[in-house]
């Protein structure tokens, strides 16, 4: 789980076209199956899951509502960063079982 928040983003002077394709870089790295990358937002946190082959990002965003397809998903929660990282693995780990 790769995280940005918005501390990070005015670090470096960031805009949102900045972070078009932030959620690709996580699973960029070699032999990562799922990666999830977390943005901080005005009303809490978004992921962006990406999947390879053995799981399917819209299962396992559809279990915290949201949804997309099965390479690339989204979903949104207004709770802690420690629990929505909490959620996510537990929601990836549900869904690898199925594979």
């Amino acid at each position: 789980i790769a995280v940005v928040s918005d501390e990070m983003i005015a670090a470096c002077g960031a805009t949102e076209d900045d972070l078009d394709d932030v959620a690709v870089i996580a699973g960029q790295a070699e032999g990562v199956e799922v990666s999830i990358t977390v943005r901080q937002t005005e009303s809490g946190w978004k992921a962006s899951v990406r999947t390879v082959d053995y799981a399917n990002a819209n299962a396992i965003c559809a279990q915290l509502g949201g949804g997309g397809h099965g390479m690339a998903a989204g979903c949104s929660m207004d709770c802690e960063l420690g629990e929505f990282k909490r959620l996510l693995l537990e929601a990836a780990k549900k869904v690898w079982k199925q594979g």
